[in-house]
């Protein structure tokens, strides 16, 4: 093959493996389960790729006893998380290693445990009081926790007016993998995703 055949056929096999991402990614967008999650944005700035978000997820925090599944979670682990319809956002209800059979209202999040940590948590009781118990807290990365934005716009959801609520809409397909379809202030659509 002379070099020329080489490179066309180099080029040929990088532009199916980027289209082969952009259409699983868009599959995903497409036929996955869609979901609303509850986050705490900051705002850091890339100087290659402009502003961008990066989210911190109410499920990206679990307190393990308070979840049916696997306790024992150590950091590195690829787990399933499932996650069940709530008001305003979706709640975690159980987490494993293995993936659980997915109930008909919900959906399953895989993720990989960033750390896990014991420390105090506060278990409300009845009466003026709160008890003081341990507990396992486990931080969880659904590779979701990043999301670029137009220049100029991130510190909006970064610093959202008095009273404004910022939510992700995510879809997730059957292999439990999640991607960003729309961030929503109030309910409303802010930013939504397409294939450009």
């Amino acid at each position: 093959m002379t070099r020329g055949g080489r490179l066309l056929t180099l080029a040929l096999a990088q532009t199916a493996v980027l289209a082969g991402l952009i259409g699983f990614r868009q599959w995903t967008l497409e036929t996955g389960t869609p979901v609303v999650l509850s986050i705490r944005p900051v705002d850091p700035r890339s100087l290659f790729q402009g502003d961008y978000v990066e989210f911190s997820y109410d499920i990206g925090h679990l307190r393990l006893d308070r979840l049916v599944g696997d306790d024992d979670l150590e950091r590195g682990e690829t787990v399933y998380v499932d996650i069940q319809p709530g008001r305003p956002a979706w709640q975690a209800t159980g987490v494993w290693r293995q993936r659980p059979a997915a109930t008909p209202t919900g959906a399953v999040l895989r993720g990989q445990v960033r750390w896990v940590t014991e420390q105090q948590c506060e278990e409300s009781g009845s009466g003026e009081s709160a008890a003081i118990v341990p507990c396992r807290i486990a931080a969880i990365r659904y590779g979701i926790e990043e999301y670029f934005v137009p220049e100029g716009t991130g510190s909006t959801l970064e610093r959202p007016a008095e009273g404004e609520r910022i939510d992700i809409r995510v879809a997730v397909n059957r292999a439990g993998t999640p991607a960003i379809s729309a961030i929503l202030v109030n309910g409303e659509v802010r930013h939504e995703e397409g294939l450009f």
